[in-house]
């Protein structure tokens, strides 16, 4: 048992290193990052020293969901070793719960310890940022997440309906202690954890273990099955989603569309109801706990037009995080099992790589649209809900001189603008099949982004630094846009796009430049700012990018 219980660890520390490594390097380095970004562009950041509230729950959101990401990533690849293991079913899930949550409870410490360090005195630390009472709340939402994924491995309402009251029980649980006087009541941060706490926590991590270890025996004896009633609703749901309705008439359809619509069951449709649906609810919830709880009196947000942009700033960053989950979940789709090769029914498609390339393309951005369409409902949904709880004083632009059209505007364009950003651009970095190549290029942008910073730090003591920087930025945007021609000419000389998209994206491109830099700079349109403009230019140039990257993604993963 030990020997067996070894080889699984040092399996389940071989695949966690490397994600770990980077998720605790974007969360130290991002706001590094943040600073040197506003100094280079002018822009105060004392003011974010006085009240951390906002960027302190920002950070144990965005650490809780990257932290439990790289844990399931490294997880994935060991379960079927651990349900092989000749020992007992509670030893093989008490080891994957201790697995997970040693490993959160060591990210945190050492992403605190680096924001010790680098950000905060030790005073400010302990009075506005303190840890103890967060990480207990961690990692018994650990333990009942993986006693909600193994439970819902024989789904039913009833198991829903309890998975969904545990997860709000604890969030609420958590919120209430910043507001131990209620939510209409001061913000007071969660400093000390009480005796009856500590307690309850290790109550919940207890519960959550023993039935979650039950769970996982019923699973692994073969003995977990969805109830009638689940099978027979998700036998409707599926028949409703996909479209199939074996009572219509059935019609005779090319081999493109054919393949279009069984790749659309068979992938997008999950990537849109679970990064769609699911995260879209998740920010509307938010956004109306936040209504509930708005009090004109409280110390942080206590006027209007500050609650709607932390709605805007919510939906924004929920989008970007949905961008992400998709094209893991499209990735998940286009390869079988083990990501050995392409899933069949795309590799034989009798279908060119060229045609093929073009019909996933089109059901990328058909998936990422909808999401996205989705998300600015789910905006529309919380003001209206504002609407009807405090009437028309709450969306009264002339009572604050607030520009409603020109705040969606500006969210919106950047919510859209990073949210194809990183999506796009990760499905043709993730659809290669290749890991090497996966982890080749994460390293070489981490690198490309350290030693930016590292160069642009030296160079701050040196009377020469804005030559530096000009020459940094000049040097980073003709690599952007040498790889974007680059991509262009190899998918145009291998006939995977026509000449026409190649004239669709230059120009496409061309109007964006102008259009971004007219938007952003309405009265420094001068020879002087010729290297913002490049570099404007070769950060839009990434944007369309990937018609040309994910053709060469899916020929390369076709023939390998």
């Amino acid at each position: 048992m030990t020997t067996a219980l070894y080889v699984t660890t040092k399996q389940f520390c071989k695949r966690a290193w490397l994600g770990a490594l980077l998720a605790v390097g974007i969360l130290v380095l991002g706001p590094l990052f943040f600073m040197l970004l506003s100094r280079m562009l002018a822009v105060s950041v004392g003011h974010l020293a006085d009240n951390l509230r906002g960027y302190y729950f920002a950070y144990q959101l965005i650490s809780l969901v990257v932290f439990l990401t790289v844990a399931l990533h490294a997880l994935t690849g060991c379960q079927q070793l651990c349900r092989g293991l000749p020992i007992s079913s509670r030893a093989i899930a008490s080891w994957m719960m201790l697995a997970m949550v040693g490993l959160v409870v060591v990210l945190q410490l050492v992403t605190n310890g680096a924001y010790r360090l680098l950000y905060f005195e030790t005073e400010t630390l302990t009075r506005n940022w303190p840890v103890l009472g967060p990480l207990l709340f961690m990692i018994a939402l650990t333990l009942a997440g993986n006693l909600i994924y193994w439970s819902l491995k024989s789904p039913s309402f009833s198991r829903v309906l309890f998975s969904v009251g545990l997860i709000g029980g604890l969030f609420t649980w958590f919120l209430t202690r910043y507001y131990p006087h209620g939510f209409q009541k001061p913000f007071v941060m969660w400093q000390q954890v009480t005796l009856g706490e500590f307690v309850t926590l290790q109550l919940v991590c207890l519960g959550a273990w023993y039935q979650g270890t039950r769970e996982f025996a019923r699973f692994r004896a073969g003995t977990a099955a969805p109830s009638q009633t689940w099978f027979r609703v998700e036998q409707l749901w599926s028949a409703l989603i996909s479209g199939s309705d074996t009572h219509g008439l059935l019609l005779p359809l090319s081999s493109r569309t054919a393949l279009a619509k069984y790749h659309w069951r068979h992938t997008c449709q999950r990537a849109v109801v679970m990064g769609g649906v699911v995260l879209g609810l998740a920010v509307l919830l938010i956004n109306v706990q936040s209504t509930i709880a708005f009090d004109r009196h409280s110390p942080g947000i206590n006027d209007f037009p500050e609650l709607i942009e932390s709605y805007f700033g919510m939906t924004l960053l929920f989008s970007w995080i949905a961008s992400v989950f998709i094209a893991a979940l499209l990735m998940r789709g286009m390869h079988a099992a083990g990501r050995t090769s392409m899933n069949s029914f795309l590799a034989k498609a009798p279908l060119s790589d060229r045609i093929l390339g073009a019909t996933l393309n089109r059901n990328v951005v058909k998936t990422y649209v909808t999401v996205f369409l989705l998300f600015e409902v789910i905006l529309f949904l919380t003001c209206l809900l504002l609407y009807l709880m405090h009437g028309r004083e709450a969306l009264q632009p002339d009572a604050y001189r607030f520009d409603w059209f020109r705040l969606w505007l500006n969210y919106t364009l950047v919510m859209l603008i990073g949210y194809w950003f990183f999506g796009a651009n990760l499905i043709s970095i993730l659809w290669t099949g290749r890991t090497w190549f996966y982890w080749t290029m994460l390293g070489l942008c981490a690198a490309s982004f350290l030693f930016f910073v590292g160069v642009l730090m030296v160079s701050r003591n040196y009377v020469f630094h804005h030559y530096v920087e000009l020459v940094l930025i000049l040097f980073y945007s003709l690599l952007m846009l040498g790889g974007t021609a680059f991509a262009y000419r190899s998918a145009t000389k291998k006939m995977l796009i026509t000449p026409g998209t190649v004239w669709t994206a230059l120009v496409s491109w061309m109007l964006c430049t102008v259009t971004a830099w007219v938007y952003l700079y309405p009265d420094r349109v001068d020879i002087n700012r010729i290297a913002e403009l490049i570099f404007l230019g070769s950060m839009l140039s990434l944007l369309f990018a990937p018609f040309a990257t994910i053709p060469l993604a899916v020929s390369w993963n076709r023939h390998r």
